[in-house]
């Protein structure tokens, strides 16, 4: 619930002020594993417990963390809510 309030506070500031990284850090602060998990099924378009993802590692204004899907790794990136991947060269 605080995160909640939190959240929208930080998004009022921003429509206040215009400050981007504000609402990225906003809507940074609802990520953690179960979220992150969701975001990178969704990425691949996979199927639940088809995506491996860890080292979660939350940032000021994005989230990093590995994913393994169909046996190959990927670095992501979830940032203003959405997920970058971009396969690790073998």
């Amino acid at each position: 619930m605080q995160k909640s309030i939190l959240a929208l506070v930080l998004v009022a500031a921003a429509g206040l002020q215009g400050c981007a990284a504000i609402v990225s850090g906003a809507s940074n602060l609802g990520n953690n594993e179960e979220t992150v998990n969701q975001k990178a099924t969704d990425y691949f378009q996979a199927k639940p417990g088809e995506v491996k993802v860890t080292n979660i590692q939350k940032q000021a204004l994005a989230t990093d963390f590995r994913a393994q899907y169909k046996g190959k790794p990927y670095n992501c990136t979830v940032y203003y809510g959405n997920v970058k991947c971009e396969a690790v060269p073998r």
